[in-house]
């Protein structure tokens, strides 16, 4: 007896999942996934062929190789009428994708409410782009002025297309952290989604080059598939090292065919498996299993898709077995005879513990006035914990321990408040959490043998994002520890992580814990920027005391005209800085000082790139 569409289903549930956790499992959305806020296929081409007097035969055939032949017809005689006006090209693509009335795509909305780090998708519109912003960042324009109010924009959700810069990106996203990824290999068109609030939610900075990068007909699938090898590469390696779900595709592409054949041929059977839903019927299930390794569920309608997503995202959200920790030992292969092991690292996926015998908390505190002030969910946690306590006003059950950092210790609990702040302005600076993590142990370590810690500075208000902190906090317990500054009796610090974003760059291997405890050299990314569509990408190698002087002259970066900024900034503000000063003379700041921490950019351009860095 053959097992239903929805047993059948739930079977894969487990590998969906896994694939999930490790950051691999990748949505692969065609033009059924927005039906309702876009026309299908069929009819795209049949708005297309009206748009240009191509007279549509209602017994015309719609099957999808005749279609792409229809939409070669049509786009040939686009061409042939506007031959050198872009803009009516895409206006006349709007047009055919516009639906009267539309409503929010129920496969795009549901996708919409999990964390992806990369989705691909050969559709032309935004709905996906929208909601998924929406969702997960908010809104980030005044309709009234349309100024930009980017909260943090580390979050945000970017828009790839098919170009050198753009599949360079795609690829460094599968290693190290970056933005959400929407891959749009057809190119990209904005206007479609029209929702509550979605005229507050801006479009892609770079929304012209993808408008450019639109294909439909046949010949311009050709070239694409056969002459665009920076695509080519870029999708092999995501085809091979990902688990794609197809989801509104038919796979009828012959292009992508092409290219899936191509990837098999060369580099051998995939090491991961792919995944389709389709309609019952749609295409040969055996044959797509045997030969790309792309296992098909099939429904009965259309109208089943939503609610199959629905259980998928609903499973990715349950509680199953998963790492939770990640501990690391400062000296593996202590003997067992040893009285006083070596002190580790831990990283928990968990709320704040309550302190037990010889342990206490470590916690992100603002200043005002010199003393020591808490957030809402700081206070929220401690109340739990100590329901007869009161922490909205500290100045009288607090002692000042340390000033620059800031640390104050509570006169009756075992609570320790850090303020990695540089001075009384209560402003957040990345730079300043290796050294206030640093001085707090040695200071914590006399009294406490471990430290539950939250993330600092990661709060409502962060201006970097958080994996920053968590970097740093790593660094600074590996400095004071390589220094001596620790009681020989203290055992572990403990960080306790709440932020999926941050749990899914470790489960993903995108943040390489075990090489932030080695003290020397660690890696950034360099971009050497010539133009906005020439730019160096390297992975360099250095220490806090490198000279930025000394990274310019080993890539042949001129002195003048030229500036540099390190991404993300340490202080939530873009900070263009120049190579040399009005005398010429070179800059000699040093990695410290700048804020380059491990996985971090530096980024040289010149000047007249500028005004595309601000966005």
């Amino acid at each position: 007896m053959e097992a239903s569409v929805s047993d059948s289903w739930k079977d894969l549930f487990p590998n969906l999942i896994s694939a999930y956790d490790q950051g691999k499992l990748v949505p692969f959305l065609g033009a059924g996934a927005s039906v309702g806020g876009c026309t299908l296929w069929p009819e795209f081409v049949t708005n297309l062929e009206r748009s240009v007097g191509i007279s549509v035969e209602s017994s015309k055939a719609e099957m999808p190789t005749l279609l792409i032949q229809r939409a070669a017809r049509a786009t040939l005689q686009i061409k042939y009428q506007f031959p050198k006006d872009r803009v009516q090209f895409t206006s006349l693509v709007r047009s055919a994708l516009r639906v009267d009335p539309s409503c929010i795509p129920c496969s795009c909305q549901i996708l919409a409410k999990v964390f992806w780090p990369l989705v691909i998708t050969t559709n032309y519109d935004d709905w996906f782009y929208k909601l998924w912003n929406l969702e997960h960042v908010g809104r980030d324009l005044t309709p009234t002025s349309k100024s930009y109010t980017v909260k943090e924009p580390w979050n945000r959700m970017v828009v790839c297309g098919r170009s050198r810069l753009d599949c360079q990106r795609v690829l460094a996203s599968l290693r190290r952290p970056d933005n959400p990824v929407m891959w749009a290999v057809q190119g990209f068109l904005g206007g479609q989604a029209v929702f509550a609030n979605s005229d507050e939610i801006s479009l892609p900075p770079n929304l012209e080059l993808l408008e450019q990068e639109v294909v439909i007909g046949h010949e311009e699938y050709r070239r694409e598939g056969l002459t665009n090898q920076y695509f080519r590469r870029a999708f092999a390696e995501v085809f091979r090292s990902r688990s794609i779900l197809f989801v509104g595709s038919n796979l009828s592409e012959e292009y992508f065919r092409s290219l899936f054949d191509e990837i098999i041929e060369f580099q051998g059977a995939n090491p991961t498996n792919h995944f389709a839903l389709m309609k019952r019927g749609a295409v040969d299930r055996e044959f797509l299993l045997y030969n790309y390794q792309i296992r098909v569920v099939e429904y009965e309608e259309h109208s089943d898709l939503p609610g199959m997503l629905s259980d998928l995202t609903a499973s990715i959200r349950e509680e199953r077995p998963r790492p939770t920790g990640w501990s690391y030992s400062f000296l593996e292969g202590t003997k067992a005879q040893e009285v006083n092991p070596p002190p580790s690292v831990v990283i928990r996926r968990r709320r704040l513990p309550k302190p037990t015998e010889g342990e206490c908390l470590l916690l992100s505190a603002g200043i005002r006035e010199r003393r020591a002030v808490l957030g809402n969910k700081v206070q929220d946690s401690l109340r739990e914990m100590f329901p007869d306590e009161t922490f909205d006003e500290l100045s009288g059950r607090t002692v000042q321990l340390l000033e620059e950092p800031y640390l104050w210790q509570h006169k009756k609990l075992p609570i320790f408040f850090l303020a990695a702040r540089s001075s009384e302005k209560d402003e957040r600076d990345a730079r300043i959490i290796k050294a206030s993590v640093g001085s707090a142990l040695k200071e914590i370590s006399q009294k406490y043998h471990s430290v539950e810690a939250m993330l600092l500075a990661s709060g409502p208000e962060r201006v970097f994002p958080p994996f920053v902190a968590l970097v740093e906090m790593i660094r600074g317990l590996t400095s004071v520890f390589n220094d001596g500054g620790l009681d020989p009796k203290f055992k572990s610090f403990s960080i306790n992580v709440i932020d999926s974003g941050v749990i899914q760059l470790i489960r993903s291997g995108k943040l390489n814990l075990q090489e932030l405890l080695l003290v020397g050299l660690f890696r950034i990314g360099v971009e050497v920027w010539r133009s906005e569509n020439e730019v160096l990408r390297l992975s360099e190698l250095i220490s806090e005391n490198t000279e930025i002087n000394e990274i310019r002259a080993r890539y042949y970066v001129p002195e003048r005209g030229w500036l540099f900024m390190v991404e993300p900034s340490p202080t939530g503000r873009k900070e263009f800085q120049p190579n040399a000063d009005a005398n010429g003379n070179g800059g000699d700041e040093q990695a410290k000082a700048l804020g380059l921490f491990p996985g971090a950019t530096l980024r040289f351009y010149p000047e007249h790139l500028r005004p595309m860095m601000e966005r």
